[in-house]
């Protein structure tokens, strides 16, 4: 049986250099010129790159796609394919599989490089009192030493400010689940960093993949024009 030229298990191949030079040139020529086994190519690559090279997820999750599409091909017909009808129709069901997965991928990727987007500036530092309980905090934060103002916040105790500042940095140092215990307090929901809390919390939300949650408290800054990140909050509910 002739295979497909889009063949998934070539171009994976191809792509880890695992072929001989003459198919090694005709893959090579292929993704080039071919938009269909270009998008394969990228496809396969998202996909190792986002279960950590795992074959065995990449293939259970393409598998999963296929027989999406199988089922539905089965509701719809119920003649019999030839050998050469189903050849085509295998790689129709896997082009259809692994575009699902590219656009599910890019989705996926631009959600996060817009949160990592607004993550890579940090909230700017309040003016401090000097010689406040806090000050020393404040000071680790505004160099960036986020580890070192988690302790200094963790040592002050009601203070909405140090509350507020410690969520962030626990943000910054990857410790999103504590940044969303933290900016999810009721004082800092009735204060004035309610906003900006709120904000920080659902990009926490969304590095741990709390999407649901996520998604209700965008919506809620969505609805309030007079966020100042209504425009964003709108912007991430469309990539959800």
């Amino acid at each position: 049986m002739t295979k497909s030229k889009y063949d998934y298990d070539i171009i994976r191949d191809y792509l880890h250099g695992l072929v001989d030079r003459e198919t090694a040139r005709r893959m090579r020529d292929l993704i080039r010129t071919d938009d269909v086994a270009r998008s394969i190519a990228a496809g396969i690559l998202q996909l190792e790159h986002e279960f950590n090279g795992d074959d065995h997820q990449v293939e259970s999750y393409i598998e999963e796609l296929r027989q999406r599409q199988l089922t539905l091909i089965e509701a719809e017909t119920k003649e019999e394919v030839s050998s050469r009808g189903w050849i085509k129709l295998a790689a129709a069901i896997l082009i259809l599989a692994v575009s699902s997965a590219v656009l599910w991928l890019t989705v996926f990727r631009d959600n996060v490089n817009l949160v990592d987007q607004e993550l890579k500036e940090p909230y700017a530092l309040a003016v401090v009192d000097r010689g406040s309980p806090t000050e020393s905090g404040f000071k680790f934060y505004a160099e960036g030493d986020y580890k070192r103002a988690i302790i200094s916040f963790d040592s002050i105790s009601n203070d909405v400010t140090a509350t507020f500042y410690n969520g962030l940095s626990h943000l910054y140092t990857g410790e999103y689940d504590d940044a969303i215990v933290l900016l999810g307090t009721s004082t800092l929901k009735a204060s004035r960093y309610r906003d900006q809390a709120s904000w920080y919390r659902a990009l926490a939300m969304i590095k741990v993949g709390k999407k649901g949650e996520a998604k209700k408290s965008l919506e809620g800054i969505g609805k309030d024009p007079k966020h100042y990140k209504h425009a964003e909050a709108r912007q991430l509910l469309d990539i959800q």
